[in-house]
């Protein structure tokens, strides 16, 4: 039934792009636009039909995605590993953009600006969310290795405080980059 869901949500999402539907479910502005010209347009429910499509076509792209990170992380040692590979990522971007900023690091793909950190991205904000996403990562992994007791060799049981400490490490950048 999942795969219904989607389809019908593609399904909805082409209605609005298309126009197909009656007039009174046109979005407003197109009236607003037909009235001010003076002649008579094809609307639609979206406001920007080809917009729309162009967001039809990359949702199975991110279906895909989702598909293929759901089957690959199905053993918990790959989902952790998963995280693992952000929260590393997230942070050593953070430490190379702030490297960048302050510290005036000359890197080919950075572009150094004095009034914020962008990394290699092009627009800050998409820096700032891929380090919010990273900061969750190594927070989950520093809550994991806190709350989660373990085994020593001996069979004993301790708290994973020093393998805390490391996971909350790699994401530190990410904790020093969040008001980004």
């Amino acid at each position: 039934w999942p795969a219904g869901l989607f389809a019908a949500s593609c399904l909805w999402a082409a209605l609005q792009a298309s126009g197909i539907g009656p007039a009174a479910w046109d979005h407003p502005a197109w009236a607003a636009a037909a009235e001010a010209l003076g002649e008579v347009l094809p609307g639609a429910m979206a406001l920007d039909p080809d917009r729309a499509w162009d967001s039809l076509a990359g949702l199975p792209i991110a279906a895909a995605g989702f598909f293929l990170a759901t089957q690959l992380c199905r053993k918990r040692e790959r989902a952790v590993g998963l995280v693992q590979g952000v929260a590393i990522i997230a942070g050593t971007y953070a430490a190379l953009g702030m490297a960048n900023h302050f510290g005036r690091l000359e890197l080919p793909w950075f572009q150094y600006n004095p009034e914020q950190i962008s990394g290699s991205f092009i627009n800050r904000n998409h820096f700032a969310s891929f380090l919010g996403m990273g900061f969750v990562a190594a927070w989950t992994l520093f809550l994991h290795a806190l709350l989660l007791p373990s085994r020593d060799e001996t069979g004993m049981l301790r708290q994973r405080g020093r393998d805390a400490l490391e996971a909350f490490l790699e994401g530190a950048g990410c904790i020093c980059c969040w008001p980004c």
